[in-house]
């Protein structure tokens, strides 16, 4: 559902923890790295909510980003069915518009930011293989589960990780327009 006027007077998508939006197969060249920024204001979480799911099946070559707890944020990779994960286990504000970002190496290196700052950091994240991905969802898991209560006011993904400077002046924008 579309609310009209969700934050500083621009749309967000509202996902009530029942609704998702399936995207069409791709999301296939990770192998350089990923960023992604979510402008999104978590309202309940049920632990393991996915803000995006890309993959071929429930540990099948995934990429994502969840909340396993009101306040932690995941970002994880699967390398065919070998998992690795980066956690915060802070950081995410229940009921606030917030930026939450994933950045990813390519190699081994993911860190996870809310509104600039560096929550967490893992350099030993699994690589990601270049191949489509045809389970790609937002707001639910590449299974049907693990749905997002809340409002979404913009996704942008990268297939490598931005610069300081890049990410720096991407930050800028967003915190500007909704924060």
């Amino acid at each position: 559902t579309l609310i009209a006027s969700a934050v500083n007077g621009l749309p967000a998508v509202n996902f009530s923890g029942t609704q998702f939006l399936q995207m069409p197969a791709g999301m296939s060249n990770f192998a350089s790295g990923m960023t992604a920024m979510v402008v999104a204001k978590p309202v309940s979480v049920s632990a393991g909510a996915r803000l995006f799911d890309f993959g071929n099946g429930a540990t099948s070559d995934n990429v994502s980003l969840s909340l396993p707890s009101s306040t932690g944020l995941t970002f994880s990779t699967y390398n065919g069915s070998t998992s690795s994960s980066v956690t915060a286990s802070s950081g995410v504000n229940l009921g606030n518009f917030q930026l939450l970002e994933a950045l990813y190496s390519g190699t081994n290196t993911a860190t996870l930011f809310q509104n600039s700052s560096q929550l967490a950091q893992s350099t030993s994240m699994e690589t990601l293989n270049n191949l489509t991905r045809n389970n790609n969802f937002l707001c639910q898991d590449s299974v049907g589960g693990n749905r997002f209560n809340g409002q979404i006011a913009e996704l942008l993904i990268w297939n490598r990780q931005l610069s300081v400077s890049e990410r720096t002046a991407v930050e800028g924008y967003l915190l500007g327009k909704y924060l």
